[in-house]
């Protein structure tokens, strides 16, 4: 049961309101900022099973065992530091940080409030994603993760719980009470933060050192989630060389580039997973190829979604998620702009696409031309005729695409 401060308590310049949640080493709560009359999240640092609070709400160890005291007093000041690092962090897709402070001898993060529905949630009640659904909110997640990663901080505990979908339906990272300094060789505390299915096998252990590959292997299990509905093995569980593979039905569904990144971020070895974000998310989208010697046959491409979906929340109304509309932002950014993330140099507009007929005289009239064909229709955007254009050259409305995307030529 966690030991939570009772609502209407005062800390700092913030009133709290409920408990959000808790566990592992904090308390999170909804509080109000009794300056700025708006409603924050606050993260309490709250090592659960070595804390315990007095009858004022003032947090201290459970004994006055002078090593846990240390332990303590480290963790503590860790939880600052980190929290000084993450208010550097300045991206769509991750909670910002707004303050820290100290107060009740303990230490707390100042976070804006993010309204939404987890990812955890929304599988629970619509189902498993398709691939293009799923990149929608992988894509943009994988940057934030990167601009945490770019200031020197690991998240260690990314999971569909944590990942929060706003009401325009972008996904946005929260709860960093596990997060350690990349630097850190040694983090006792964070590193007992697991989340089996979702945990790297590095995070199990005190003395193995971890990196940005740590939460690529949480981002994969994340990946994996969407498209089954369930986390992937717990890694102390798995064979290093076993794999439990997606199932046939999946492999199916999502085109090659998904799968192999997807299996390639779950490598038990961190030495066998990317070593950066660009490298992994270049081979999600299919937009770069995986450092290995055996090459692999080029991807296929994706097909454009044709839904939206709508969130049913207790206590919200319901509200869209435009999976579609990312997704097409997604693809549009992938033709239009060529980004080569895993180049580290500035990315530069490519040329457009060619909107040529393959050189064949055979009509393209499949089931999958016309449903992105009418998909093109429903969005009614130049760029959305011409993704149809690209993925069929040949289809049998050619001419009344080419007309439509105008606008880009």
């Amino acid at each position: 049961m966690l030991k939570s401060l009772s609502p209407g308590a005062v800390v700092g310049e913030y009133r709290l309101e409920r408990t959000l949640g808790g566990g592992g080493f904090g308390i999170t709560y909804l509080a109000h900022d009794l300056k700025l009359d708006r409603q924050v999240a606050i993260k309490e640092y709250f090592p659960d099973r070595r804390v315990t609070r007095d009858p004022q709400g003032c947090v201290a160890p459970i004994s006055d065992n002078a090593a846990l005291l240390r332990e303590f007093e480290l963790g503590r000041e860790t939880f600052l530091t980190e929290g000084r690092t993450l208010a550097k962090v300045d991206h769509p897709n991750t909670v910002r940080v707004i303050t820290f402070l100290e107060d009740r001898n303990t230490a707390y993060l100042v976070m804006e409030y993010v309204e939404g529905l987890s990812l955890a949630d929304y599988i629970e009640q619509q189902g498993v994603l398709n691939a293009s659904q799923m990149l929608a909110i992988l894509d943009p997640l994988s940057k934030g993760v990167k601009a945490v990663h770019d200031v020197g901080v690991l998240h260690c505990d990314i999971k569909p719980e944590n990942i929060l979908l706003r009401r325009d339906g972008s996904p946005v990272l929260i709860d960093f009470g596990a997060v350690r300094m990349i630097t850190d060789s040694d983090h006792s505390l964070s590193a007992t933060v697991v989340t089996p299915g979702y945990a790297a096998k590095e995070l199990y252990s005190t003395s193995t050192q971890k990196g940005p590959y740590t939460d690529l292997y949480s981002l994969a299990a994340v990946a994996f989630s969407c498209l089954t509905g369930t986390a992937p093995p717990e890694a102390t569980q798995r064979d290093a060389a076993n794999f439990l593979p997606l199932s046939k039905e999946v492999r199916s569904k999502a085109p090659s580039h998904v799968i192999e990144a997807i299996e390639w971020g779950l490598a038990q070895d961190p030495a066998q997973r990317p070593s950066s974000i660009a490298a992994w998310r270049a081979v999600l989208l299919g937009d770069g190829k995986r450092a290995r010697t055996t090459s692999r046959k080029a991807s296929t491409a994706l097909k454009l979604p044709s839904l939206s979906i709508q969130i049913h929340r207790p206590n919200l109304s319901v509200f869209p998620i435009t999976i579609a509309a990312g997704a097409i932002v997604l693809l549009v950014g992938l033709i239009l702009v060529g980004e080569n993330v895993m180049d580290a140099r500035p990315s530069q507009t490519a040329a457009r696409p060619s909107l040529k007929p393959a050189e064949t005289s055979v009509v393209d009239n499949s089931a999958a031309e016309k449903k992105d064909f009418l998909t093109a229709e429903e969005i009614g955007a130049p760029e959305a005729y011409a993704i149809y254009l690209r993925l069929h050259p040949n289809g049998s409305h050619r001419d009344l695409a080419l007309a439509r995307s105008s606008g880009l030529q």
